[in-house]
Formats: C-alpha cells, sequence, structure tokens
C-alpha cells in the first residue's frame, strides 16, 4: 500500500491543507484558553504558520521527490523556519521594521532552492532505493491527535490546569489506536472495547466543564508557576531577554549597559518574532505562547522520527508518550524536556532536526542538506551552548565508523566541516567578543549532579552513596533499556543517525556524571542525551517485538500493568519519605530500584513458564520503559489537586518575582511615557538571594522584563558578566546614594552615563523627595518614577 505523502497528488494536498487548518485551530485554541488576548494569538500564530509553512515548503525542495508526511513536514518546517527567522531578525534588526526583518531570509532560501538545483557531493548513491525510505509501509494512526496529545501532556507537566485535559485526551487517543487490536480479538473483546467510551465520555464532558470554569481553577499568574506552586524566576528573566536581544543584539544587553551579551541567546531572538507585528503583553510571549509552539515543535519531530526509525504504527505515538511523560517523575534528572529551561526545549528542536536529517543524508547527501546541516548546528549550539559537546561527540563517532569500515569518508567530512564552520561563526559572531571575559564554574567533579539533583549529601557514609548512585544511574537509564535489544549496527535502517545518537547519548550521560558547576546545568546535558537516544531505544523494542510469539498482546498488557504500577509504587514511596539522612538516602536507593525488580521478577516467570526468552527480554525492557512514562500518570492527580487547592495562596508565591499589580502600573507607565533608547537606573538592586523579598526585588530582572528600556544595572545579569562586578558595584552604589541622599555630585555621576529615568522602589527607602536634582513624574503605591533634571 502507498502511502500519501505531500508528493502524491492534489489530493493529497488538500488533505494537507486540511489538517494544516487544524493545527492552526488546535494553536489559536491553546492560545485562547491560555488567557491570552484573542488579536494577540491571532497574530502570534499567523507569525508562527507563516515561519513553519515556509520552512517546511524549503525543508520538501532539499527532500526532492523523497516522501514527506503532514508531521515531518510541521517538524523540519518549525526546524528550518525557525532558525532562518531569527538570523534573519537580527541581521536585518537595524534595516528593516520588525514586522518583516524576520521573512527576508526565509523568502531568500526558498527562491534559492527553487530556482538552483540541489546538487549531489557524492558520485554514487549512498544507499541502494530498496534500502531507502523511498515509500513508508503503513498509513500514519490518528497523526495530528498523537501530536496535540503529547504537546497537552508535555505543558501539562507545569501547567497543572492542563492535567484532566491531557489524561482525558491520553485515553481517547489510546482508545482510537486500539480499535483494530481489539477487533482481532473477537466481538466479546470489541464489545468491551465499545463500552470504555462511556467513562471517556463522562471524564471528558467533566474537562470540558471544567475548561469553560478554569478561571476558577488556576491563579491569575501561573503561567509564572511551575506544577501550581514553585515561582519560576526564569519567565521574568526570559522577558527581559527578549527586549534585550531584540533591540541590541550580541553587541549591547539590557540588564548592564555597554556590555556585549555572552550567552545563548538564539531561543530569545525566535521569541522576539512573534511580537513583531503586534505589540503584546508582557509575558504572553516568554511565560505562555513560546513553551506551548515549542512543545508543538518537538512533539512532530519526535513523531517523524519515530516513522523514520520504525515501521510498526505504535512506535510514533509511545515515542511521543514517553518523550512527553518524562517530565513528571520523583526526581528531577528523570525527564527528557525540563519545564524550567526554555531555551533547552528550544534547542531540542534542532537536535531532533539534526537526527532527521542525517536519516535523509543516508540516502543522499547534497550541497543544500549540508548548509542545512550546518544551519540546525548553528541553532542548537546558538541556544544552548553545551549542546556543542552532544554534536561533537555524534560526529566524531560517525566520523571513526566511516574511517574504520572505510565507508562515505567523505560524507563525514562534509558533515563535520559544516559543524565546526557553524559553532565558530556563532562563538565569533554572536557569543564572544573579543576583549570580554566571563566566569566559568565548570569543574571535575564526579557524581555532583546526585548531591545537586537527587538529594544525596556528600557526608553521608561511602556505602550509602554508592548505593544511591549506582540505583540513580540504574532509573536514568529505564528508557534507554531498549538499547539491550540492539541486534547490531550493520543491521540498523539509519546507521548514520543511529551511530550518531548513541555517541551523543552516552557521551552527554557520562559528563553530567562528570562535571559540575554551581548553576546546575549539567543535568541539560543528561537530559539531551535522554531525549535524543529515546526514539532509537524504542524503536529497538518494536522491531524486536516483531519475532514475538503469539502470546505477545498478553506480554505487552502485563507489562504495560506492572510497569505502570511501579510507577505509581516509586511516587508513592518516594513522597513519604523522612526521618534521618541515612535512612532516607538508603531507603530512597532502594525504592528506585523497584522497577527494576519488577521487571526482573515478571522476566523470570515468563522464562519458567513460556520458556521463551525472547518473550521476557521483552517483557523486563517494556516494564523499565513504561515505569518512565507511567511516573507522570502516577503524579498527575496529586500535582493537579495540589495545584487548585494552593490556587489562593500563590500569589504570595508569584508576586514578588513577577510583580504586583501595582508594581506593573508602575513600569507599565514607564513604558508608555519614554522612548525607546532611554538608559533606567533603579533602587531595585542585589547581589545575592535574600530571604526577604525586598531586599532583593531586582534579582529577577522586573524593571527591564516589563519596561522593556535599557537598565543601567539591574542584579547579577547579563550571565557571564563577572569580570564586570567590580563596576556593577560602583553603578549600584551610585543609584542607592542618589535615592538615600540625592546631590549634585550623584546626580550629575548618572547623567554621565546617560541615565534619564530612576525607578524608586518604595520597599528599599523612606525618602519621598527627590528635588530639585530629579521630577517626579509618576507615583503609586509601588514606588515612583523620576526623571533626572540637567
Amino acid at each position: 500500500m502507498k502511502v500519501k505523502t505531500l508528493q502524491t497528488n492534489s489530493d493529497g494536498m488538500r488533505s494537507v491543507a486540511v489538517r494544516y487548518v487544524m493545527v492552526l485551530a488546535f494553536g489559536v485554541s491553546l492560545l485562547l484558553l491560555s488567557s491570552i488576548e484573542v488579536l494577540d494569538a491571532i497574530a502570534i500564530i499567523s507569525i508562527v504558520a507563516t515561519q513553519i509553512l515556509l520552512g517546511g515548503l524549503i525543508w520538501r525542495k532539499i527532500r526532492d521527490s523523497a516522501p514527506i508526511e503532514v508531521a515531518e513536514f510541521l517538524g523540519m518546517g518549525s526546524a528550518v523556519g525557525f532558525s532562518l527567522a531569527l538570523i534573519s531578525s537580527q541581521l536585518f534588526r537595524e534595516i528593516l521594521p520588525r514586522s518583516i526583518a524576520w521573512l527576508v531570509l526565509l523568502l531568500v532560501a526558498y527562491g534559492f532552492c527553487y530556482f538552483v538545483k540541489n546538487a549531489s557531493l557524492t558520485d554514487e548513491a549512498l544507499v541502494r532505493e530498496s534500502e531507502s525510505e523511498s515509500e513508508f509501509k503503513s498509513e500514519p494512526k490518528f497523526e495530528l491527535s498523537v501530536i496535540f496529545c503529547g504537546t497537552l501532556i508535555a505543558l501539562s507537566t507545569s501547567w497543572y490546569w492542563l492535567v484532566p485535559t491531557a489524561l482525558v485526551c491520553t485515553g481517547f487517543v489510546t482508545w482510537l489506536l486500539l480499535r483494530e487490536n481489539f477487533k482481532s480479538l473477537g466481538v466479546k473483546a470489541y464489545m468491551l472495547y465499545r463500552a470504555m467510551l462511556v467513562p471517556l465520555g463522562y471524564w471528558g464532558i467533566q474537562v470540558l466543564l471544567d475548561l469553560t470554569r478554569v478561571e476558577t481553577i488556576r491563579n491569575s499568574n501561573w503561567w509564572s508557576l511551575r506544577f501550581g506552586v514553585l515561582q519560576d524566576p526564569d519567565v521574568v528573566f526570559n522577558e527581559s531577554m527578549i527586549n534585550s536581544v531584540q533591540k541590541f543584539g550580541a553587541s549591547d544587553n539590557i540588564f548592564f549597559a555597554g556590555y556585549p551579551l555572552q550567552y545563548h541567546w538564539l531561543s530569545f531572538s525566535w521569541e522576539a518574532t512573534l511580537g513583531s507585528i503586534r505589540d503584546l503583553a508582557p509575558f504572553a510571549v516568554s511565560g505562555i505562547a513560546g513553551p506551548a509552539i515549542v512543545m508543538f515543535a518537538i512533539m512532530t519531530l519526535v513523531y517523524a522520527l519515530a516513522r523514520r526509525l520504525s515501521d510498526n504504527p505504535f512506535a510514533p505515538p509511545a515515542t511521543v508518550a514517553v518523550i512527553s511523560m518524562m517530565c513528571g517523575g520523583p526526581i528531577s534528572l528523570f525527564r527528557a524536556l525540563n519545564p524550567y529551561s526554555f531555551s533547552l526545549n528550544f534547542s531540542l528542536i534542532f537536535v531532533f532536526a539534526i537526527v532527521i536529517l542525517l536519516t535523509a543524508i543516508e540516502r543522499k547527501i547534497s550541497a543544500f542538506s549540508v548548509l542545512m546541516f550546518g544551519l540546525f548546528v548553528f541553532t542548537a549550539v546558538g541556544s544552548k551552548v553545551s549542546n556543542a559537546v552532544g554534536i561533537a561527540s555524534g560526529l566524531m563517532v560517525v566520523f571513526v565508523f566511516a574511517l574504520l569500515r572505510r565507508e562515505n569518508i567523505r560524507r563525514s567530512l562534509f558533515l563535520g566541516c559544516s559543524a565546526a564552520l557553524a559553532v565558530a561563526l556563532y562563538w565569533f559572531f554572536a557569543y564572544r567578543v573579543p576583549g570580554m571575559s566571563g566566569g566559568s564554574t565548570i569543574r571535575l567533579d564526579f557524581g555532583e549532579i546526585f548531591v545537586q539533583k537527587a538529594n544525596y549529601s556528600w557526608s553521608s557514609a561511602r556505602s550509602v552513596l554508592i548505593l544511591g548512585f549506582g540505583a540513580t544511574s540504574a532509573a536514568i537509564l529505564f528508557p534507554l533499556s531498549g538499547f539491550l535489544l540492539h541486534r547490531g549496527d550493520d543491521t540498523h535502517p539509519y546507521k548514520l543517525a543511529n551511530r550518531f545518537a548513541i555517541g551523543a547519548c552516552f557521551t552527554l550521560i557520562f559528563l553530567a556524571v562528570l562535571v559540575a558547576d554551581d548553576p546546575e546545568s549539567s543535568a541539560y546535558l543528561l537530559e539531551v542525551g535522554l531525549a535524543v537516544s529515546i526514539p532509537f531505544s524504542l524503536a529497538n523494542l518494536f522491531r524486536y517485538a516483531k519475532n514475538i510469539a503469539s502470546n505477545k498482546y498478553f506480554v505487552v498488557f502485563i507489562s504495560i500493568t506492572l510497569g505502570l504500577i511501579s510507577a505509581y509504587i516509586w511516587n508513592r514511596l518516594y513522597d513519604d519519605l523522612d526521618g534521618s539522612q541515612f535512612s532516607t538516602e538508603t531507603r530512597q536507593s532502594l525504592i528506585l530500584l523497584i522497577p527494576l525488580l519488577v521487571a526482573l521478577v515478571l522476566a523470570l516467570l515468563f522464562l519458567f513458564i513460556s520458556r521463551r526468552l525472547r518473550s521476557a527480554v521483552f517483557a523486563f525492557v517494556l516494564v523499565l520503559v513504561t515505569t518512565s512514562s507511567g511516573s507522570f500518570i502516577a503524579n498527575a492527580g496529586s500535582s493537579y489537586r495540589f495545584g487548585v487547592a494552593t490556587r489562593s495562596g500563590s500569589d504570595q508565591i508569584a508576586e514578588p518575582i513577577i510583580g504586583s499589580t501595582v508594581y506593573r502600573e508602575l513600569l507599565n507607565w514607564l513604558e508608555d511615557n519614554s522612548v525607546n533608547h532611554d538608559l533606567v537606573a533603579t533602587n531595585r538592586q542585589c547581589l545575592e538571594v535574600k530571604i526577604n523579598p525586598k531586599e532583593c526585588l531586582a534579582l529577577w530582572s522586573l524593571t527591564s522584563a516589563i519596561s522593556g528600556r535599557q537598565n543601567l544595572v539591574e542584579g547579577v545579569y547579563p550571565p557571564n558578566s563577572e569580570s564586570q562586578n567590580d563596576e556593577r558595584d560602583r553603578r549600584m552604589s551610585i543609584v542607592l546614594e542618589f535615592v538615600e541622599n540625592p546631590s549634585d555630585e550623584n546626580r550629575d555621576a548618572l547623567v554621565e552615563y546617560d541615565v534619564k529615568w530612576v525607578v524608586v522602589d518604595h520597599a528599599i527607602t523612606n525618602l519621598r523627595d527627590w528635588a530639585p536634582f530629579a521630577t517626579e513624574r509618576f507615583k503609586n503605591l509601588a514606588g515612583s518614577i523620576l526623571e533626572l533634571n540637567p
């Protein structure tokens, strides 16, 4: 059976158009449900839709006659469109209006692909046509439904109010996917299957009713909270970064005037494009639209990659489920996505795009594909610098295999040179500025990640640490247990992508355990390693399942059921830990090993009863994989209830960081009554986190986030500016002295820096009169806006 793709006929294109409209409707509906105004939602989705459409058309040109399904069109369209849009917005930032600056490179690239031939870089085909992906073997099952559901699940791991919606969607999609399987089991089984629709329908109606009164369930500042109860200060930082790169790119920054931005900032540059045709409310993109769109793009890429790696129709839904659900485990290490790091999630779009591109290069390497590889590397590293390690290690493995087997060495060299050039371009032109230096706390520190993220302590006994590190390492590797079923590199349909993924994965995991730094960012290495390798692990599992005997359904049912039960027990026991440090750490380690014990016992039972080693091994792996994703289901109910229960008190958590109504009124006045290039100073300063929020209100850059104005100095930002601490202290002291004891001297010092406005936080000072050195232009309960007198 030939599967309809984007290359088949006009009917296929009409079908794609209908699906594209469905995607747009889903996007607009999700944003409206998330408190974004109608016109803002339409403006955001219009820009994203244009980027994905043009990016998808460019990707289609690069792929020539190869088949492209809707998920791949959307996913790779996102990767191509987002990367070209953010680069274009920076290249033409000072030349063209914001509304069209991001569009130029997309149009140029599409025209280039249309008029220039995509020349092959090798004389021979890299694989025989029979070995290539010339056509898919089966139709995708409920493709968009699976992607929508995965998006909701991934978001609900932090947007707690979406938990019921995500769970019901999961139930409905699972019910749809299992239709043919229940039919094959007979009339009684199919009647049971149809009866399942009754409880699903009831819960679906309940969810719809809840969504109509969602404002009574969630706090008004829910978008700044994670899991409903934890404040995420990065939301405010992200908003400031959007304002910063939109104004200055990497040449300057909004937090500390006159200093270049040494940071992986490309993700924020893309977010800035979403507000290019309409002035959006603060945090509309950084807190809501950005994370939602990125999760959708990731799910499309995961689905498309799983379709490439396995012809089993259940492989894509299973892969989407595992990756989207691996965000709700008992320990923050057990996740592939990170609700606290937008830049990491954004970078994963391009990491997955690299892997999908490698599956295409397996068939044919062309000039366009090499250029696209460099573009993806540039954006992946520019969004999260730590990705450079994984990409380099993956390419190193590819090159070593090419040398040892003397196959396609030219291809490996092309890819290596393209990646090296991309990293060099980013390093020298968008990250590292000559003459400037930043601090780094990266150090060799084996096992520190378990202390930082898994609740162990170096003061514990050595035996406790060995047990704890071993148990946590085993639990981290549960979703990768599918590699135990790997039959060898020579049998893999996509050797290039497989080698790259394995090299990147295990290098990143090893380095995450070996090195550490003060911001605890080694966890990012681990998360990217898990994300890039899980699709390959599950593809091994589904290939292995082909040869399971006739009791396959029974083995799958028992294994998944025990995996979910293990996840539930795992989470409940972990939550109940208390007592002394020694006993807690020891019990924690033993709890983490419960799924491994359950999987081993089940495997031995199958081996003893059926005498089939293949079934036993398959059951062992499936229990571990299910446990990894099942932690979301185990945690979902308590997470939702806790989030709703603490709704009334969450303002006290959120407002010290994102600002109360009067603080936002104060800073909105500054935005409305100053010009874009005005420089601002504020007494809302601190150098370290204080217990009393009033002593540290500036730490999370609220002034630059809401007003969009550049600051003389704001907290400890920008990142990697430790070399400027002396100058930072000097600026802070001048501002604080002016606010507390204004004089000609400190007023002139501010004027010398070109400061025009001073934001005075009334919580920090009791002084209310700054005449004749400044004129109070606005005042409310939160503070005063002063305009310096010349």
